[in-house]
């Protein structure tokens, strides 16, 4: 039987992104010169979040993995200690992992396999975080396009919309575009949506010619 607790979750989460994808939020402005002041790394503190992503006590694992997110790059130190936690049996210490991989937007040595091996996890938003990493590293992880391909036929919506929308990033324009178009056939709206964005950011004429040809074909349906 289905938790009402994880329904509830999974409703809002794709309420939350039709809303960012049919309102998308303005440009952000200059932050204030304080706040852009680089944050001195503390070695003593990352070597200390390493060792706690192998405690035995699922909640330090995971929020030590939060907190190696605000480091970034600068924390890279630990990059290897974060891809072991993939493997991480808690499924929350496996997405704050990713979350904190992402952040560093560097392909560490490991991190394109273990990310692949992760977009077949069981839990579904894992599987969405592994997407999301692997678009935000970009053509670095051109490795992943043909498992990226394979996850727009993943059982979930929100997860087929986070690898299209991957692909626009990680694949080249040719070979993002056809299967993007597929993926405008998707049954769920919020693929539909995420996906024409992805399409939008591609700036060629091809990718421009596909959207003209799907808003064609949604202005037909509607009349």
């Amino acid at each position: 039987m289905r938790k009402p607790g994880k329904f509830l979750f999974e409703g809002l989460l794709v309420g939350g992104l039709l809303a960012a994808a049919l309102f998308p939020a303005p440009a952000a402005g200059k932050e204030n010169p304080a706040q852009e002041q680089e944050q001195k790394v503390d070695p003593a503190e990352i070597r200390r979040l390493i060792d706690d992503l192998k405690n035995k006590n699922p909640k330090v694992r995971r929020d030590a993995a939060v907190a190696l997110t605000r480091w970034g790059v600068k924390g890279k130190e630990a990059a290897p200690a974060l891809v072991a936690a993939l493997k991480d049996k808690d499924p929350v210490v496996r997405q704050n992992s990713i979350d904190a991989l992402g952040e560093m937007k560097v392909a560490v040595p490991g991190l394109i396999p273990s990310l692949i091996g992760v977009l077949k996890d069981e839990e579904f938003l894992v599987r969405l975080k592994a997407a999301e990493t692997l678009g935000k590293l970009g053509p670095q992880a051109a490795k992943a396009i043909p498992a990226l391909t394979e996850v727009l036929g993943d059982k979930k919506g929100l997860v087929r919309a986070f690898a299209a929308e991957a692909l626009a990033k990680v694949a080249p324009p040719q070979q993002a575009v056809p299967l993007l178009v597929q993926a405008l056939k998707d049954p769920e709206q919020i693929v539909r949506l995420r996906t024409v964005g992805a399409l939008e950011s591609i700036k060629t004429p091809e990718a421009q010619r596909a959207l003209e040809e799907y808003k064609k074909e949604q202005s037909v349906r509607r009349e």
